[in-house]
């Protein structure tokens, strides 16, 4: 195998979904950012989040299940590692957890 063509399809994936992020923000800015402050209020109480704990608040008419991804592709969280989905429908899927980082720390004190 070619290791050489490895890499740069590699960032080419990253690139597509950097772009398929920032494309979701723009389309869904107003539903992003009040599922993303629930979401920095679900980590402040437990610790971390993850697409789980946000699944209840529902999707934007038309929009993919993949579009709360981006939630967390902010500064206020930080990769926390791992955890199981606890809904069925997902089978047991492996999620990524996220805590709040010092920025999000201070958002959610100036929300209360």
């Amino acid at each position: 195998m070619n290791t050489q063509l490895a890499l740069p399809l590699l960032m080419t994936g990253r690139q597509r979904r950097d772009n398929a992020h920032a494309a979701q923000q723009r389309r869904y800015h107003d539903w992003m950012a009040a599922v993303r402050l629930e979401a920095a209020r679900i980590a402040a109480t437990n610790g971390q989040v993850c697409a789980d704990d946000i699944a209840h608040l529902g999707l934007p008419d038309g929009a993919s299940p993949n579009v709360r991804g981006p939630v967390f592709n902010h500064r206020w969280f930080a990769f926390a590692g791992f955890t199981r989905s606890r809904r069925p429908e997902a089978h047991h899927n492996r999620l990524n957890a996220y805590c709040l980082t010092p920025e999000g720390r201070a958002a959610m004190e100036v929300a209360r």
